[in-house]
């Protein structure tokens, strides 16, 4: 299976590289960018979970950000005519799921034991995106379409950043023994002891 690093890699190309097409061409990168931006999300959401499911690696914050991923891509994939007709419903929906993924990280973060300097970076990054996605929420209501794709592909570049940090600053990892690896570890520390 390939690593969570080169997930991450792949995901923060792509967020970016869509994101700076919904900037410079929103209107006609808008339908591609739905139906693209489904697909990746509920393909690297799947590897995710299979990933979580066969390796053995039993990370419920890691299994929560890949279902996310997963209900984000079906969403695209399943309302993609609908969200290109209904721009300022979808930037709603669409915004909303961005922020409730940005205040779980942000809780995360905050009790994610690690150096200060990564903790803050992250918060602040985490809370900038939040400021970010509400403002996003509150103009769909007001402000003509191109503005909301335009700012939507400002979100996928600051997820793009996220992801980044991510790769920068990978989070702890949790290791299960099972209790014949556990009984190796102890005789092999009773064993440096002598």
């Amino acid at each position: 299976m390939v690593k969570k690093q080169t997930y991450n890699s792949i995901l923060a190309t792509t967020l970016a590289i869509v994101g700076l097409l919904l900037i410079s061409y929103p209107r006609e990168m808008l339908q591609a960018a739905v139906i693209f931006g489904g697909i990746l999300f509920l393909a690297i959401g799947l590897l995710q979970v299979l990933n979580y499911l066969f390796l053995g690696k039993k990370d419920s914050q890691e299994l929560i950000n890949s279902l996310i991923k997963i209900g984000l891509g079906i969403v695209l994939l399943v309302f993609a005519g609908f969200v290109v007709e209904t721009i300022k419903v979808f930037a709603i929906i669409f915004t909303a799921m961005f922020i409730i993924n940005t205040l779980y990280r942000f809780i995360i973060s905050l009790f994610e034991k690690g150096k200060l300097a990564e903790k803050i970076a992250y918060i602040v990054f985490t809370t900038l995106f939040l400021v970010a996605s509400t403002a996003i929420l509150i103009l769909a209501v007001t402000k003509a379409d191109t503005i909301i794709i335009r700012l939507i592909g400002g979100l996928f570049i600051m997820e793009a950043i996220l992801v980044l940090l991510e790769i920068i600053f990978p989070g702890p990892t949790i290791v299960i023994l099972t209790e014949e690896e556990k009984s190796e570890i102890q005789e092999a520390e009773f064993k440096i002891k002598d």
